[in-house]
């Protein structure tokens, strides 16, 4: 909960939602990261390690890379695939697409979302489609891109969500 209330300043500003690798890290709370730390290093001495540790080492993870581009992506991969393997949900699988997807490329990550096995249970989920959004994007298929984020903005459950995925999808559709 440290890493997350680290950076709770910077995931909301003027009402809109910020994503991960738009977030000013310099802002983040180095003190909380710190203590943070502190107790995932204490936690790390059992001998099982449980949800929460892998849900703590992604986070560290996160907070410890000066850039989204520096974060160790492939092992974050490695953290999701043992956080599935205790439990499995259709939202960790997203997840751990999604840092496929980082790690090793988008099309990978497309993969790794289609082979999600309770899909059905994500359609719901406005994320779901806007990891789909995310990577067409990087793959350069704005159309692709655009209809997935339609999709998220039709699926968001706040008014904050639905203005984040009208941007992207605004954005994507500009360059079709």
């Amino acid at each position: 909960m440290c890493f997350h209330a680290a950076r709770i300043e910077t995931r909301i500003e003027g009402g809109e939602l910020v994503p991960l690798g738009e977030q000013d890290r310099s802002r983040w709370d180095r003190e909380l990261i710190e203590q943070g730390l502190g107790f995932l290093g204490r936690a790390a001495a059992g001998e099982v390690p449980s949800a929460f540790h892998f849900e703590a080492a992604i986070a560290a993870l996160h907070c410890r890379a000066r850039s989204v581009e520096e974060t160790d992506w492939a092992q974050v991969a490695r953290l999701y695939e043992s956080l599935f393997a205790l439990r499995p949900s259709p939202v960790v699988a997203l997840s751990r697409a999604i840092a496929f997807g980082m790690a090793f490329g988008a099309r990978r990550g497309l993969e790794e979302l289609e082979a999600i096995a309770q899909r059905d249970k994500l359609a719901a989920y406005p994320f779901y489609a806007a990891a789909f959004g995310e990577l067409h994007s990087r793959l350069g298929e704005r159309e692709k891109a655009a209809e997935r984020f339609q999709e998220a903005q039709r699926l968001a459950r706040s008014a904050a969500e639905e203005q984040f995925f009208a941007r992207r999808a605004a954005a994507a559709a500009a360059f079709s």
